[in-house]
């Protein structure tokens, strides 16, 4: 993961794209960007990383999974903004 140490201070704002990343590798690279100092705003996009593990869980059928497996990807992606993200609740089942 690129660090944004070189990024220059006057840019309005950053964003992150984890392209084909799988949802734990985003999330993970989210939060090892985040700086000690916000010199910008740093925002996500984050689709499939976000809906992979929903759609994985819901299965057609299984709504409360899914929203779930959801609620819990935006909870890690939460964390990783607010430099609380540790990979070990990953484990937990959804």
């Amino acid at each position: 993961m690129a660090s944004l140490g070189s990024v220059p201070a006057a840019l309005a704002g950053v964003a992150f794209s984890p392209g084909g990343q799988r949802p734990r590798q985003a999330t993970a690279n989210l939060a090892a960007l985040q700086p000690p100092l916000h010199l910008w705003p740093l925002t996500f996009c984050f689709g499939r990383a976000l809906t992979g593990p929903a759609l994985a869980a819901w299965q057609g059928s299984r709504a409360r999974a899914g929203q779930r497996a959801l609620a819990r990807r935006v909870a890690m992606n939460v964390a990783a903004l607010e430099g609380r993200y540790t990979p070990e609740p990953e484990c937990e089942t959804v």
